[in-house]
């Protein structure tokens, strides 16, 4: 009866986790409980990229990233293909490639922090819903996408 409940759980968070993908490949922002303004999707990472390139990221953006933040920028746009343009949102709207590379380390972040502990740890069934439990924290992926990057 108990395991019932878990995988009921556990299937609805798997249909959401399809939802919110499907949603965000046909529409290019995520639904409503993770962003209240479309516009500003995924700019948590896009605004630090676009100041990596400029020397004054620190006197007229007033950044507080460290410096091996924007190193770790540059490196990631250098494997996505180098985009470079005139505003943050434009550097979006062309940097589809980096949106993939994004929502990819998303998904896997989690799973290399699962796949370290020790087999004897933890079943493959604590494993799944440590993951999507993982996963759905909200906000996570429109708002700490360059943390998570960082972090790892």
């Amino acid at each position: 009866m108990k395991n019932k409940y878990l995988y009921s759980l556990l299937s609805i968070n798997f249909i959401f986790v399809i939802y919110i993908i499907n949603f965000l490949f046909q529409n290019e922002y995520l639904p409503s409980p993770f962003i209240y303004d479309k516009n500003d999707t995924f700019m948590d990472f896009f605004n630090p990229l676009y100041w990596a390139y400029s020397e004054s990221k620190y006197t007229i953006w007033n950044s507080v990233y460290p410096p091996l933040s924007f190193i770790i920028l540059k490196f990631i746009n250098m494997l996505s293909g180098s985009v470079l343009a005139e505003d943050p949102f434009l550097l979006r709207e062309v940097s589809s490639n980096i949106k993939y590379m994004i929502f990819l380390i998303y998904l896997l972040s989690p799973a290399l922090v699962i796949y370290n502990y020790r087999k004897e740890d933890f079943s493959l069934k604590k494993k799944l819903i440590i993951y999507f439990i993982f996963i759905f924290i909200p906000n996570q992926l429109s708002r700490l996408n360059f943390f998570i990057i960082t972090a790892n």
